[in-house]
């Protein structure tokens, strides 16, 4: 048996929370260990590809398509930014200037930018998911908004 759920504020705080932290929206919903599964899950998918590739893998400039992916989850937006503030992309290998880093390149780098990718769009169905879940009685947006199923 499946019941329509209609998409409503609490629905949309939890996509919210979902895109920010994997997981936070099945918290929300009252749905802790599903959570407990999809939070860690996508984390530890992102983070291997930072931890493969090197935090160039996610460049919004070098990477255009695969970043459409990898946006799916907030910290990729984070560490893009912060990565262009910080670094100074070298194009000359004998320039030495302080915090400069030559893109990654090759088969990690290449591993790290589909790792980062997948972890969200595997975001993008835990959001979706989230937007189609009912809330429990004892979920905090359910609370946050007055709300029962």
């Amino acid at each position: 048996m499946s019941r329509t759920v209609k998409a409503d504020g609490s629905h949309f705080v939890a996509a919210a929370g979902a895109w920010l932290v994997p997981g936070l929206g099945h918290w929300l919903l009252g749905e802790r260990r599903r959570a407990a599964v999809i939070g860690p899950a996508i984390a530890l998918l992102w983070f291997l590809g930072i931890l493969i590739g090197g935090i160039g893998v996610i460049d919004a400039k070098r990477n255009q398509w695969w970043f459409l992916g990898q946006m799916l989850t907030a910290p990729s937006i984070l560490v893009d930014q912060a990565r262009q503030r910080i670094t100074v992309e070298r194009t000359d290998p004998h320039d030495v200037q302080p915090l400069s880093y030559v893109p990654p390149l090759g088969r990690t780098a290449e591993q790290g930018v589909l790792f980062t990718a997948l972890a969200g769009m595997l975001n993008l169905l835990a959001i979706l998911d989230v937007m189609h879940r009912p809330l429990h009685d004892h979920a905090p947006a359910a609370r946050l908004f007055g709300e029962r199923s």
